[in-house]
């Protein structure tokens, strides 16, 4: 008994990359959708801050770990600045904005939503 042919169907190299493109889309469509499907929670956690007055840049190592958040700057910037230190709960920008009162340092989120602490007038 002979096995019957059964005719290849070779797709070129553009059609392959195209039908590829094509489920990556819809797969990623898929993943956005079951994102934006799931219901919202109560909003987010207020951490709880206990960073002692001193030097600021051992305060923002501190304030990162208890915020669970990234910082960045330029050491050179902190040199010599000291803080009040922060005891409480409170949003993680607010906590980051009164650890840093009183200094010539403020800060911004960069898309990634790491804080960029930056001197006042500098273009960060």
């Amino acid at each position: 008994m002979t096995t019957p042919h059964v005719p290849s169907r070779a797709l070129s190299s553009t059609a392959l990359r195209r039908r590829t493109l094509g489920l990556c889309a819809l797969l990623a469509l898929g993943a956005h959708a079951r994102v934006r499907a799931q219901p919202s929670g109560p909003g987010p956690v207020e951490p709880v801050f206990d960073i002692p007055a001193g030097d600021l840049q051992r305060a923002l190592e501190v304030f990162a770990r208890q915020a669970q958040a990234q910082l960045l700057y330029r050491t050179e910037d902190l040199k010599g600045t000291v803080c009040a230190g922060l005891k409480g709960r409170l949003r993680v920008d607010e906590a980051l904005r009164r650890l840093l009162g009183g200094t010539r340092l403020r800060f911004r989120r960069d898309v990634s939503g790491a804080f960029v602490v930056f001197p006042e007038g500098a273009g960060a």
